[in-house]
């Protein structure tokens, strides 16, 4: 399939690679002490990777039990003997049941098996109101990724992100002071999808014979990586 849009660079590799020493040089608690000294950088590359993105009308039914906490005073018997009272918690359950809509706008989901879904949450979000029509030209003097994962796997993650907000903000909706066996039945309309080029900077660098990923958003300059820890 055929990318709809590309989100252009904005970050420049004199740009990345400041963003890699600041990076390296935080967090010092737990850190090697000379880890912004000694970690190499073999190397920093822009690539367009693949990203899905998922639009989709959802309706759902809940139903839930509502638990209201009370308490009750109790009397018990202390070590010496002697009667004490002590207020003791309760709950107090309720059937309740409800209706909530959400439309949910370009949920992102990465084609690449290179990057982790996780690790684009943590350099996300990118600006999806600024991407253009593709054009082959952005990509020159890039590197640029086809997908690996088709806009069916990718709806699979999509389905759960959406899923997982949905639980979020029905229970939010519960009343009471606590909750138990919610069930939601949700059905999922107007479900559109379109795939796109998004900016990244991937890095590796060594650091006493291990190699350790460094990542950033190519439009916002976000990082995210993983550091060695010391004993």
């Amino acid at each position: 399939i055929r990318p709809a849009g590309i989100l252009p660079f904005k970050v420049s590799k004199d740009k990345a690679r400041d963003l890699f020493k600041t990076w390296i040089g935080k967090g010092k608690l737990f850190r090697p002490g000379k880890l912004s000294k000694l970690a190499r950088m073999d190397g920093i590359s822009s690539v367009y990777l693949p990203f899905w993105t998922y639009d989709a009308q959802t309706a759902s039914n809940w139903r839930a039990d509502a638990g209201y906490h009370y308490y009750v005073t109790e009397s018990y018997t202390d070590s010496d003997g002697n009667t004490q009272t002590r207020q003791v918690q309760k709950t107090r359950w309720v059937p309740v049941d409800g209706y909530y809509e959400q439309f949910f706008n370009d949920v992102l989901v990465v084609g690449s098996t290179g990057l982790s879904q996780s690790e684009v949450n943590k350099i996300s979000p990118f600006s999806l109101n600024e991407v253009v029509n593709y054009d082959s030209r952005f990509i020159l003097g890039h590197g640029s990724e086809v997908y690996q994962k088709d806009e069916h796997e990718g709806y699979k993650v999509a389905d759960d992100i959406m899923d997982n907000e949905i639980r979020s903000q029905v229970t939010r909706r519960i009343p009471g002071d606590t909750h138990r066996n919610l069930r939601i039945n949700t059905r999922k309309s107007r479900v559109t999808f379109k795939h796109l080029l998004l900016p990244v900077w991937l890095a590796a660098y060594q650091f006493k014979g291990k190699t350790f990923r460094f990542i950033v958003n190519g439009e916002t300059g976000k990082v995210s990586g993983k550091k060695p820890l010391s004993w």
